[in-house]
């Protein structure tokens, strides 16, 4: 499919959203990466920012221009709303990609991807909502293929550094000779001494998606049904589904509770099935997430604040209580206003990757066979949520839009549309790390 700019069209890449807590974060990094960085066409992107205020809309663009000092005469502003369909649609015939920053995903994504398939629109968006993911596959796949475009969710933090990152593991070990078979990832969040909060918006999606579990599994039944089985090398390590300490890394773990998982293990079917990038992409792996803290009562907070989510999230009026006080049930991670500048400045995060693989092709057949390879990887970067978030939607956008050809059509993952493009180059140059921490072999090779 194609990605390149469409000279009919006015803009190459709109802002949806521009005027939220993180559509705002994302236009200022766009417009300072365009400014900075001539890109393939030879020319800076054509941009433009869209939200349902024109007001709004012009007291953000005159915020980015006294914070960056930039000429940003040549960016338009479009007006659009979720609730008008035409504007929706006149957006989306205007430019070559939408970058959707409208969330929670569940309640207000679908519109604008129908508008992207109508109009021959490419879409990326910031969702970590698993549910809303699988319903778009279900319901716009073949339409978007049909269309030649892209529909790309998942963009932000949820999920393009475990997303890209299992590629990179699974690149190291393929590189050695090494076949994968199994991927855990261990995320760590280091508030720099300042501490860590996030936005209401992202608490609000989770909240709701603690509460469409149930509909999730039926989704993903569905999902499943639709694409060939895929089937990873060896056994499948087991989830550690209970809190414990990891003694290699000397941390407390628990399963991490957002898409990342549901959004990896998409991946491995789409690479299968596609049969596009590298050849380390199409081997399927297992995969397992966690997050990890490093002291005990800090265990105990996300403990408790989890399972007050998870149960209270299945009901109504527990929903009503969850988001009337965030920071009650929290702990103080979750409000309205959002991370300080100084947090902002100083949180950080790295996802550690182990993964293990086979390195003799003639006993791959025996599945109970142990792993004889190991290697650790890294992928780090600055605040994950406000920072990490546009680096990465916006290193997605200029690499599909250097794309091309290259790239597959139909409703996927980052990793199943970009692997065969220089997504970790273009992550790197944004700001995010990717390091080959050790590798060690056991047994015969």
């Amino acid at each position: 499919m194609t990605t390149t700019a469409d000279s009919s069209r006015a803009y190459d890449i709109i802002v949806f959203g521009a005027t939220g807590f993180t559509g705002k974060l994302v236009a200022k990094h766009l417009l300072e990466v365009n400014h900075a960085d001539t890109h393939a066409l030879g020319r800076p992107l054509k941009v433009a920012l869209a939200a349902r205020s024109q007001q709004r809309l012009e007291q953000v663009l005159s915020d980015i221009k006294a914070a960056t000092k930039l000429p940003l005469d040549y960016v338009g502003l479009i007006i659009a709303d979720i609730g008008d369909n035409d504007s929706l649609l006149r957006m989306c015939g205007a430019t070559t990609l939408v970058l959707n920053c409208v969330g929670p995903y569940r309640f207000y994504g679908e519109p604008v991807v129908a508008a992207c398939i109508g109009m021959g629109t490419n879409y990326m968006d910031i969702t970590g909502e698993p549910e809303f993911i699988d319903r778009m596959f279900l319901a716009y796949n073949e339409h978007a293929a049909v269309k030649d475009i892209l529909i790309i969710p998942a963009c932000g933090f949820d999920s393009i550094p475990a997303d890209i990152g299992v590629l990179y593991a699974k690149k190291a070990l393929v590189e050695k000779g090494v076949l994968p078979s199994s991927i855990e990832m261990y995320l760590e969040i280091d508030g720099g001494g300042h501490g860590v909060t996030a936005h209401f918006a992202t608490y609000e999606s989770a909240v709701h998606g603690f509460g469409a579990v149930h509909h999730l599994r039926n989704l993903r039944k569905q999902v499943t049904s639709r694409r060939s089985p895929v089937h990873a090398l060896g056994t499948r390590p087991k989830l550690v589904s209970k809190p414990a300490f990891h003694k290699p890394l000397e941390r407390y773990t628990l399963p991490f509770p957002g898409s990342d998982a549901s959004v990896v293990r998409m991946s491995q079917e789409c690479l299968a099935q596609i049969n596009q990038g590298p050849a380390a992409a199409h081997v399927p792996v297992h995969f397992s997430a966690y997050m990890t803290v490093r002291k005990w009562w800090k265990l105990g907070a996300l403990v408790v604040a989890g399972t007050a989510l998870s149960v209270l999230a299945k009901w109504k009026w527990g929903r009503k209580l969850l988001l009337t006080f965030p920071r009650f049930f929290t702990f103080g991670l979750f409000s309205h206003k959002g991370p300080s500048e100084t947090q902002l400045k100083h949180s950080t995060f790295t996802e550690t990757f182990v993964a293990k693989g086979f390195t003799l092709p003639a006993e791959l057949g025996e599945q109970d066979r142990a792993t004889n390879c190991e290697a650790v990887v890294e992928v780090s970067g600055p605040e994950m949520g406000y920072v990490a978030t546009p680096m990465c939607m916006v290193a997605a956008a200029r690499d599909a839009m250097n794309g091309g050809k290259q790239l597959p059509a139909g409703v996927l993952t980052p990793a199943a549309a970009l692997a065969n493009t220089d997504i970790i180059p273009a992550l790197q140059t944004a700001g995010l790390t990717f390091r080959t921490v050790r590798l060690s072999f056991s047994g015969a090779r």
